[in-house]
């Protein structure tokens, strides 16, 4: 894959979307660094905008984004929040085989967006039902290998919430109000869960113990079974996902 395609993965892709009630910038910082943690290496390109502007998508900053090639110390600064002229928009990062691209989800509001790994999908991206066997084979590890960089990540920045699917944004507490919540796989920290018995009894009552799995910072719900460990595959409701939903912003206070 030529180096230039780390920021722009081809489709289908497969992301997991970081919110944090802590700030953008923060929180992309910390990711960045959890990566490196993980022994990930910083490809030399990457998509920036000046330190002092804000956008709600990354279509609005216009000709104030560009890609470019730079140090990877310089790289490194920006990334992690510390350089004087750029904010990082795009930063393509390798992770053994994987090529990341570390942005930002669609937003409404300039300054609340999550942050998000994106990732061809590769046998991810073929729905279940079309699937040979040695697909689903395929697929079933390429499952567990992006669950595991999710789970590493979430465990590291502790975000408020994350969404991990494919072809999916995660929403901020703003556009969630207006969207449909996909129960696809979606991560809720600890925090958040113990502001409301009301949403945890909810979702257990959704969510068997094969579809959940207890992380360090939070729990994991996954009604897609390439994203738990039994391989479970489960249908939510629409009237069901909206009362997820609904008691989730009534949590969180959004």
């Amino acid at each position: 894959m030529p180096t230039s395609d780390i920021l722009h993965p081809p489709p289908p892709h497969i992301s997991i979307g970081l919110y944090s009630e802590h700030g953008e910038r923060d929180l992309y910082a910390r990711i960045y660094r959890s990566l490196m943690k993980r022994g990930a290496d910083t490809d030399t390109r990457i998509g920036i905008a000046p330190q002092s502007t804000g956008f709600a998508m990354v279509s609005d900053l216009g000709d104030f984004y560009q890609e470019i090639n730079l140090p990877l110390d310089r790289i490194s600064a920006i990334a992690n929040g510390n350089d004087c002229d750029y904010r990082p928009i795009r930063t393509g990062i390798r992770l053994g085989k994987v090529n990341i691209s570390l942005g930002y989800d669609w937003s409404t509001q300039n300054d609340d967006h999550a942050v998000s790994l994106v990732m061809h999908a590769g046998p991810l991206g073929i729905p279940d039902h079309l699937q040979s066997p040695r697909g689903r084979k395929q697929a079933r590890r390429a499952g567990r290998e992006f669950i595991s960089l999710s789970r590493s990540v979430c465990d590291d920045v502790d975000p408020l919430y994350a969404t991990a699917g494919v072809e999916v944004s995660t929403p901020t507490p703003h556009t969630l109000k207006d969207q449909t919540l996909d129960t696809g796989g979606f991560f809720l920290s600890n925090r958040l869960l113990k502001r409301s018995s009301t949403l945890k009894n909810l979702l257990a009552a959704h969510f068997p113990k094969e579809n959940t799995d207890t992380w360090n910072t939070g729990v994991f719900f996954s009604s897609w079974g390439q994203l738990n460990a039994t391989g479970s595959s489960m249908q939510i409701t629409k009237e069901g996902a909206d009362e997820i939903k609904a008691l989730l912003i009534r949590s969180a206070k959004f």
